[in-house]
């Protein structure tokens, strides 16, 4: 179990750097200059764009909240099978936060730099290899 409960710290550590800017947005102007205003040309100008960004983020802000008590959860899980059934919602609740970016990259249009991308996907390997192969890593 104990190598579980690594999986998920892994991918609980790889959550909050991901999520850092998300969090930080509000506080430093620069962070939003940088990874909103560069990719949307105009946006900064427009008030009511900017107002609809700021609401955008704080509902994803709250997401990705719920992702990392996810997280807590399959740290503190007791079993096996609950450790399973965590990793398997964390798992699906992180496909639908990196598939965006996968389908935007292939439809060639803004997405984050592949780096980040393919950090994306560690978390997401990490937990379908424990879901599957708990016999092996208990």
């Amino acid at each position: 179990m104990k190598k579980f409960k690594n999986i998920f710290l892994v991918t609980l550590i790889l959550n909050i750097l991901g999520a850092l800017p998300l969090f930080l947005m509000p506080f430093m102007p620069a962070i939003k200059e940088e990874l909103v205003f560069t990719q949307f040309e105009g946006m900064a100008n427009n008030a009511l764009a900017i107002e609809i960004w700021d609401l955008f983020n704080s509902v994803l802000a709250f997401m990705v909240g719920a992702i990392l008590v996810v997280n807590f959860i399959g740290i503190k899980s007791k079993s096996i099978e609950a450790a399973r059934t965590t990793a398997l919602i964390l798992l699906v609740l992180l496909i639908g936060f990196t598939l965006p970016d996968w389908i935007n990259l292939f439809q060639g249009v803004g997405h984050p730099p592949l780096l980040i991308m393919a950090l994306n996907l560690v978390p997401l390997v990490l937990l379908e290899y424990g879901r599957r192969n708990e016999n092996k890593i208990v």
